[in-house]
């Protein structure tokens, strides 16, 4: 038995460090990429009990080195935002509200991927993340190498990792799956998966009767999953390749100059 539990520790420790070598070797093909671009498919699930909600969405990403990103994410409740960085000028189009705000280009693609957030778009562990060059082990740990899938006809490692409580936020617990193309350790598909994260919702009641609002406290279980359709690895680029037409009558928001008035 005392052998047995030994062989046990040994393999789980292989994994583990099989798990963190390959995370490493998926940064070290992102990082030394000199243009990419994708087309994905995703969904968000929330779970609430037996009940279910699930929204999916249409990715574009084109990236050329050092600075260069093209990005497109549409669905049917938030339309089509868009948003380039050619390293001249930054531009966020929302196709609902048919405007667009400018900033100044970024000189780096983690610079402008923190600059995102002003517009509630965020990475999550996708492509894109790792481009900015940022190690996963920052907010990724116990990576587990699971062994090896299919996945659309593609031989994938299979590797999991426990999220860090910065990346989880209020969440009990965190995991994330990625799926890794076995010949170029690039990304086929990322399932991020958050338990436990606490929410409200007002209930509105009478008592003694009169009205009043109380507070319902439940928890709610979400998962994000992306699945790249279509891939091209190096391929050529111009700067076409990162800007975008504005359609007509797009109206320009830009709060310095309300400011100054």
């Amino acid at each position: 038995m005392a052998l047995a539990g030994l062989l046990v520790q040994g393999a789980q420790a292989a994994q583990a460090e099989d798990g963190t070598a390959l995370l490493k070797k998926i940064q070290a093909a992102y990082t030394g990429l000199k243009s990419y671009s994708q087309k994905a498919s995703s969904t968000v699930t929330l779970k609430l009990g037996t009940q279910r909600q699930v929204e999916g969405q249409l990715t574009e990403l084109r990236y050329q080195q050092p600075n260069k990103v093209f990005m497109s994410i549409s669905s049917p409740r938030v339309g089509t935002v868009v948003s380039f960085n050619n390293g001249r000028e930054m531009l966020v189009y929302h196709s609902n509200i048919n405007s667009y705000q400018k900033r100044p280009g970024h000189q780096t693609v983690k610079s402008y991927v923190m600059a995102l957030r002003e517009f509630n778009i965020a990475t999550m562990l996708d492509p894109l993340a790792f481009l900015t060059g940022d190690p996963v082990q920052a907010v990724v740990s116990a990576a587990v190498l699971k062994g090896g899938e299919m996945l659309n006809g593609i031989a994938c490692n299979v590797i999991v990792g426990q999220l860090k409580s910065s990346l989880i936020g209020s969440a009990k617990s965190g995991t994330v799956t990625f799926w890794a193309d076995k010949s170029t350790n690039l990304l086929r598909k990322i399932q991020i998966e958050n338990r436990g994260i606490p929410a409200t919702v007002p209930v509105k009641a009478v008592v003694n009767k009169k009205p009043v609002v109380n507070v319902r406290k439940f928890a709610v279980d979400q998962t994000f999953s992306i699945t790249i359709q279509e891939m091209h690895v190096n391929p050529p680029m111009t700067d076409a390749s990162f800007n975008y037409a504005l359609p007509k009558g797009a109206i320009e928001q830009n709060p310095d100059k309300m400011l100054k008035k």
